[in-house]
């Protein structure tokens, strides 16, 4: 500021409209929406529990075909096309899950790799290919098989 003039630059002005629309976009958002957002606390864990029941075939088969546990189970070739189907549909919902799991996988190690990338050319540092081999020997990068 000189002679009461203010010369103010582009950057400084994008900043300010920038923290304007951001200021304005919390305002139209009500807390209730902000707080559904956040993940579960660990102490949730506390009160979890496990089911561990053993299992039979019989048992299995009764709860794919829904039969009381009471009933005793007739092994008619309709019986066991019906759970033959159900399991095969499981089997096929596991393998697409697997697949999309395994894909999420591949994108955050490209993720990361691109991320490691960038730090090195700022910094100016050959960091990425020792925190890209960590990631390869880890759980993440070892995971495939």
């Amino acid at each position: 500021m000189r002679g009461g003039v203010h010369f103010e630059s582009n950057h400084d002005k994008v900043e300010k409209e920038s923290d304007n629309t951001i200021q304005e976009e919390e305002v139209q958002r009500p807390k209730s929406m902000i707080k559904s957002f956040r993940p579960a606390s660990l102490e949730i864990l506390n009160n979890m529990e496990i089911n561990n029941t053993l299992a039979t075939p019989r048992s299995t088969i009764k709860n794919f075909l829904k039969v009381l546990q009471q009933t005793e189970l007739k092994f008619t070739r309709e019986n066991l096309r019906k759970v033959e189907e159900r399991l095969k549909g499981a089997f096929v919902e596991f393998y697409q899950k697997l697949r999309l799991l395994k894909s999420y996988n591949f994108l955050n190690t490209l993720a990361l790799s691109k991320i490691m990338k960038k730090y090195d050319k700022i910094t100016t540092r050959n960091a990425s290919k020792y925190y890209m081999k960590m990631v390869d020997n880890s759980y993440l990068g070892s995971s495939e098989e």
